[in-house]
């Protein structure tokens, strides 16, 4: 299978291409279709070149998918921090904690918090491109406030029902599970996207002002 090279995304040798996943289901959720399949799709981009940062919530599909974070989720459950930071081996989650890991039950209170921590990432990790998916009417924020910013967006579609007109509109690209699946597709897709920002070279500021944001449990350098 081609791998992804990262010459051909990034804009400038100074830095790699940043890649925001933005939303409030977590993806360690074992019980999650189109969890697991975002994770995969965001471990290749990781593995071929790209900075990736993912931000979300203790919001699973069904109470058994909270099997993903291991013996993590014992110690979880009783933490009254705002934000924790998990690491699957590749990546690190950023996700609010909610009081609930049903989603119709995570209040407005809850949701505001995530979408300020939301804001605050644009400034942190200043990102090329948002990814998301949902199709909740709080979803379709996340488009909107990165169209605000000028940054572009891509909508990862596993789920062939979220078809909705707003989705459509405020989005510059859709992403469907068996695209993502291959490198090569995944690439050219996302290229164009990642193209279109001028972004910051200074990248180890914007891991430092990412990681310093919340909980960090990685050992100090």
């Amino acid at each position: 299978m081609p791998s992804i090279n990262p010459d051909q995304t990034s804009k400038s040798a100074a830095r790699k291409p940043r890649l925001l996943w933005a939303n409030v289901h977590c993806l360690l959720d074992t019980s999650s279709a189109s969890a697991l399949a975002a994770l995969a799709m965001l471990h290749r981009l990781s593995q071929g070149g790209y900075d990736v940062y993912v931000l979300g919530a203790m919001v699973f599909d069904h109470e058994q998918g909270t099997a993903g974070l291991g013996e993590q989720w014992a110690g979880l459950q009783a933490r009254t921090d705002v934000l924790v930071s998990l690491h699957d081996g590749v990546l690190e989650h950023k996700l609010l904690v909610t009081a609930s890991t049903w989603r119709d039950r995570m209040t407005s209170q809850e949701e505001g918090a995530w979408f300020s921590l939301y804001q605050q990432a644009f400034a942190m990790c200043k990102p090329d491109v948002v990814v998301y998916n949902g199709d909740c009417a709080f979803d379709r924020l996340i488009p909107v406030e990165a169209k605000v910013r000028g940054t572009p967006v891509a909508y990862f579609m596993v789920n062939g029902d979220h078809r909705a007109k707003l989705m459509c509109r405020d989005v510059d690209l859709i992403l469907t599970d068996t695209q993502t699946k291959t490198d090569t597709d995944l690439l050219q897709a996302l290229q164009p996207l990642v193209a279109l920002q001028a972004g910051d070279n200074d990248t180890e500021s914007a891991v430092r002002q990412w990681h310093r944001h919340g909980l960090d449990d990685r050992p100090k350098q």
